[in-house]
C-alpha cells in the first residue's frame, strides 16, 4: 500500500466523488418515486458497498492515524471520524432494511426519503471533515 499522503487523499478522494455521484443518484431517484423496490434496494447496496469498502479503507493500516500521530487535534478528529464509520453503516444498514422490507407505498418512498436525505447529510459532513485532515496531510508534505 502507498503511504505517500498525496496519493492517499487522492484515493480517498476519489472514493468520496462515487459515494458523492451514488447518492446524488439515489436521492433523485427517491424523489421521482417511479422505481421499482428492486433498483431502489440496489442503489441502496450499491452505496452501503462504496461506504463502507470507502471506511475500510480509510482504517485499513491506520495510514492516516499513522501520519497524524504527531499532532494531537489532528488525531483526535481521525478517531472521532473513525467511530463515526460504525454508526454511518448502521443506518445504511437500515434504509437498506427498510427499502426491501416495507410495502411500497407512500409511506414507504417518504419514510427512505426522508431518512436517507439525513443520512446523507450526516455522511457528506463526515466526508467534509475528512476532507480537512487529507489537505492537513498533503500540506504538511
Amino acid at each position: 500500500m502507498n503511504t505517500n499522503p498525496a496519493v492517499t487523499a487522492n484515493r480517498i478522494l476519489q472514493e468520496q466523488i462515487e459515494i458523492e455521484e451514488l447518492t446524488v443518484h439515489l436521492l433523485s431517484e427517491l424523489a421521482k418515486r417511479q422505481c421499482v423496490r428492486q433498483r431502489i434496494v440496489k442503489l441502496f447496496q450499491d452505496l452501503r458497498e462504496r461506504v463502507v469498502a470507502h471506511f475500510c479503507d480509510e482504517e485499513r493500516g491506520g495510514f492516516v492515524e499513522q501520519q497524524v500521530r504527531d499532532n494531537p487535534e489532528l488525531a483526535a478528529m481521525c478517531r472521532d471520524l473513525c467511530r463515526e464509520h460504525q454508526g454511518l453503516h448502521a443506518e445504511l444498514d437500515e434504509l437498506l432494511q427498510i427499502a426491501e422490507n416495507r410495502p411500497v407505498d407512500n409511506q414507504w418512498w417518504e419514510a427512505l426519503e426522508n431518512r436517507f436525505h439525513d443520512v446523507s447529510i450526516k455522511l457528506a459532513n463526515h466526508e467534509f471533515r475528512e476532507n480537512a485532515i487529507l489537505q492537513e496531510l498533503v500540506d504538511e508534505e
